[in-house]
């Protein structure tokens, strides 16, 4: 679909748009709502790595992976691995150094990379539960017409960010079908926590 957007004109798949302001309204504040109270709370103070610090100042939570994430040794990629945390697993926060959290999980001390830790606690999902939080995707996941791998513009509804709240409506093999923004579709239950 042809558009134009502050002065400039282009071409945007025509599944992305609405008419219905009230939707996109709707969608824009609960993504601003759910970005807010899933971003990881700053930290009071840095340390260089390495650093001593070893009292835990709050409780955090392993958010937005799919199953686990890793306790390293040190703040790296390549540092070895203590052990595993899984998602929604409580870990105590220690420290920031840089874009990684120095934190203590069940008597171990390690690092952890901070975009995968927030302040909010999850809540426990029941399977009679009427909602799900999407996670474990970089940015988002697509609403799709039926519950299979295609993903072409005649099968996709829209996209669902990262962070947002679905009503979940019940379940089709690998797809979970949910309500969100008005519409009805299949989500990968993979992604639904």
């Amino acid at each position: 679909m042809k558009v134009e957007y502050n002065g400039s004109t282009g071409y945007v798949d025509s599944f992305a748009l609405t008419e219905d302001y009230n939707v996109v309204t709707a969608q824009i504040a609960q993504k601003n709502q759910l970005a807010a109270a899933a971003t990881p709370a700053p930290a009071p103070k840095s340390l260089p790595a390495g650093s001593n610090a070893t009292a835990v100042q709050y409780s955090m939570y392993v958010f937005n992976v799919e199953n686990a994430i890793y306790l390293r040794t040190a703040p790296a990629d390549e540092a070895d691995i203590i052990m595993t945390i899984p998602l929604g697993a409580q870990v105590g926060y220690i420290d920031t150094v840089g874009s990684w959290y120095k934190i203590s999980y069940n008597g171990k001390m390690g690092y952890s990379k901070a975009k995968y830790l927030t302040t909010s606690a999850p809540k426990p999902r029941a399977s009679s539960s009427s909602t799900r939080t999407i996670s474990g995707v970089e940015h988002s996941v697509y609403l799709r017409k039926s519950p299979t791998e295609d993903t072409s513009s005649a099968n996709v509804i829209l996209e669902i960010p990262k962070g947002a709240t679905v009503e979940y409506l019940g379940s089709s093999g690998n797809y979970g079908q949910v309500r969100y923004g008005g519409y009805v579709g299949y989500v990968l239950s993979k992604y639904l926590y």
